[in-house]
């Protein structure tokens, strides 16, 4: 690991998750972070402990900045960076960590938060006074002091933190349940308080583990025999797919030699929604990871030509490595803009897979600074590429072709939204059929999928 932690350090281990937690404000993503930084000698209880407490914090986020702006004589944005997120750690752990020690959540957290004392101490009697502040119970206090933080466990503090649901709904639900206001604004109106609160609790749920066969590498019978010798609980899923609660992926020899893909139900259920067959020649529009790509490749049994294309130069690196990883030979890669490649490819392939960049609103639990990156304004810009990329996509499909519109998103602009416009101006397309899956009704995930078929 980049900063030394190799075995059990509870200090090490936060000064790390800091670190990720930083770089994280500044663009990057934790869950690639956060393979940097798990070292061959990490056990496992740390791996678990790191991606906890970082993955935990980022999506909290709103809730731990109420907590803190409640204790603070200071506003969060007033103060440095590694300030804030160090209490942000400090206040994850007495609130959502009950094994952890409120000792050392607070002195721990402190000795990594500064160099300089007078941040140290600014620090400690901000935590210490949330500390002093917060009783546990295994019952809910009143609606505006309380909030549950474990299943069956309820922090209550001895003032106000949250405005009255009755009064300010949007506000109430966005900073106990740590969403952005503009989204919890837009559930509410689309699916009322209740609902809105499950959605919600449904994001802030560490996701299942879900994995998939690769036909072209393994038998079922043996799949699920193996899969049985990894996991302690192997259970059947939608899409093909099978929950492995307790798997270990980063000793998955399954997972190394690519007889297993890792993909949650929903998202395995879009290749099959496309249907491709073996000697077909296939486009998957913006192709990278690879996990849908490489299904295509598996349902055509890897005959035909499967041509996987993404604009983005780093991710093209995923590409070939799902290529290589699953032994899939009929994919091409080609790193282009979509929309230009297709658009040189007028009618050049019978089926199209165009998997579009997002909000990720559908995923929010699995990827976890999604929430905190996107605003209106970002909605626009994204519903407007997703237009652009489907109509370039509809030029390279053949005459009785068909094309399939996916997303991981569940906001109608880029889903029905996006395919409603498009077929206003594409005569020689109908939609032949639909389906939007939503977080909390169904396996912890959500997105959109639209067939489309061309005349």
């Amino acid at each position: 690991m980049s900063n030394g932690v190799t075995k059990s350090d509870g200090r090490g281990l936060r000064r790390a998750a800091l670190d990720i937690l930083f770089r994280v404000e500044h663009g990057l993503f934790a869950e690639s972070l956060l393979k940097e930084a798990f070292s061959d000698g990490m056990p496992s209880r740390d791996r678990a402990f790191l991606q906890e407490i970082v993955y935990g914090t980022i999506r909290r986020r709103g809730l731990l900045d109420t907590i803190i702006a409640e204790f603070s004589s200071v506003k969060t944005s007033r103060m440095e960076t590694r300030i804030v997120l160090a209490l942000r750690l400090g206040v994850y752990q007495i609130l959502h960590m009950s094994r952890v020690p409120a000792s050392a959540a607070v002195n721990e957290t402190v000795s990594i938060a500064a160099e300089e004392r007078q941040a140290k101490n600014f620090c400690n009697a901000v935590l210490r006074a949330i500390l002093r502040a917060v009783k546990f119970s295994d019952s809910p206090g009143e609606p505006t002091r309380s909030l549950e933080t474990d299943a069956g466990r309820w922090a209550c503090f001895d003032r106000d933190i949250f405005a009255p649901l009755e009064g300010d709904s949007v506000a109430h639900v966005a900073a106990k349940y740590s969403h952005p206001e503009f989204l919890v604004a837009r559930w509410i109106k689309r699916f009322g308080v209740d609902e809105t609160i499950e959605l919600c609790r449904a994001n802030n749920r560490v996701p299942q583990v879900y994995a998939r066969r690769n036909s072209l590498k393994i038998s079922e019978a043996d799949f699920i025999a193996k899969l049985q010798q990894e996991s302690p609980e192997v259970r059947a899923a939608g899409g093909g797919t099978y929950l492995v609660a307790g798997l270990k992926t980063q000793d998955s020899a399954m997972l190394k030699s690519g007889k297993m893909v890792i993909q949650a139900p929903t998202a395995a259920s879009v290749a099959p929604f496309l249907a491709p067959e073996a000697g077909e020649r296939v486009l998957d529009l913006c192709a990278a990871p690879g996990g849908k790509a490489a299904h295509l490749a598996e349902l055509m049994g890897d005959r035909g030509e499967l041509v996987a294309v993404d604009a983005h130069h780093a991710r093209i690196r995923l590409l070939e490595e799902t290529r290589r990883r699953l032994g899939i030979t009929c994919m091409e890669i080609v790193h282009a803009d979509g929309r230009e490649y297709a658009q040189k490819h007028p009618g050049a392939f019978d089926r199209i897979l165009l998997d579009a960049p997002c909000s990720n609103t559908g995923v929010l639990a699995r990827r976890v600074e999604a929430r905190w990156r996107c605003g209106e304004s970002e909605l626009q810009k994204i519903v407007s590429l997703q237009s652009d990329l489907l109509a370039a996509a509809a030029v390279a499909l053949k005459p009785g072709g068909t094309l399939v519109y996916s997303t991981c998103s569940i906001e109608d602009e880029e889903n029905s939204g996006v395919v409603d416009n498009f077929l206003t101006t594409h005569g020689d397309f109908t939609l032949n059929e639909s389906l939007l899956t939503l977080p909390h009704r169904g396996t912890g995930d959500g997105g959109y999928v639209a067939r489309l078929i061309k005349r």
